[in-house]
This record gives C-alpha cells, structure tokens and sequence, in this order.
C-alpha cells in the first residue's frame, strides 16, 4: 500500500506577478474612461448653468425692456450665481462688461488670472463661460465653443 501526503496548493511569485500586471493593464484602460466621464460631467453643468443664465436674461429683457447691468444672483436657487464646477482658482463667479458689440471675452481661458470665470456683457446680452486651457489654444477654442453653443 502506498502511502500519499497531502499536497498543498500555493501561487507562485510569477502566477502574483502576471495577476498584478494583468490588473494594472486593466486599470490603466478604465481609469481615463472614468476621467473623461468627469469631465464631460462638469461641461454639461456649465451648459445647463449658461442656459438659466441666458432664459433669466431674456426674461429680465422682456419685463424691463434692456438687459440688466449684472446678473443678480437672487434670481437663482441658492441665491447666487450658478458655480462654474472648473473654477478651483477662487476668481469672481461673473466678469460683468458693457461694450457694444463684443460677444466673447477676450481671454477664453479660466485660471487664477480671470476676471471672472463666467463672462457677462450687458450692452449685448451675452454670456460666456470660460474654459481651462486644453493643452494649446485651438483644443481651448474649440472646447469653448462647443461649451457655449457657438458651432
């Protein structure tokens, strides 16, 4: 009669070693995925926000017969301007112009250096939201436009 040990079963350091890689690839394919969601995240809540801001505008126009100097934030919940989810810098909720004819800021980009992270015109109407840099100035711009409905 033969006699057997019990064996014992146990990963190897290269079975550890292939496990662990094998998760650090499928990390690296989904953690930007995540990234991106967020950021799309934040560009609909500027749009969402830029649009309250444009019907309050409009229907201050409409009672009063001009647009109003500022945007007042009493006219939304909360009462304050709705935040820009991107201005981390500390800068004024709201830059607030008149100039005939303008209907962009002249800087695009919001950092800490912003007059404002949304921009507001009451000669024309207009309001903007500025955007953070994408790397170079055409990525910027075209970000900018697709947040503020200019295509």
């Amino acid at each position: 009669m033969k006699i057997t040990s019990p064996r014992t079963y146990a990963f190897t350091l290269v079975e550890l070693i292939i496990v662990v890689m094998i998760i650090a690839i499928i990390a690296a394919i989904v953690i930007p995925r995540f990234n991106d969601n967020s950021s799309g995240a934040e560009e609909t809540t500027v749009k969402n926000n830029l649009r309250a801001m444009r019907v309050m505008l409009e229907r201050y126009k409409a009672t009063h017969g001009d647009y109003p100097t500022e945007i007042d934030g009493s006219w939304f919940t909360g009462g304050s301007v709705p935040d820009h989810p991107q201005n981390t810098f500390g800068v004024d909720m709201v830059e607030n112009v008149s100039t005939d004819g303008s209907t962009d800021p002249a800087v695009k980009i919001l950092d800490a250096d912003a007059d404002g992270a949304y921009w507001y015109n009451a000669a024309t109407g207009k309001v903007k939201a500025r955007v953070l840099y994408q790397g170079s100035i055409g990525a910027t711009n075209t970000l900018y436009a697709e947040v503020n409905g200019d295509n």
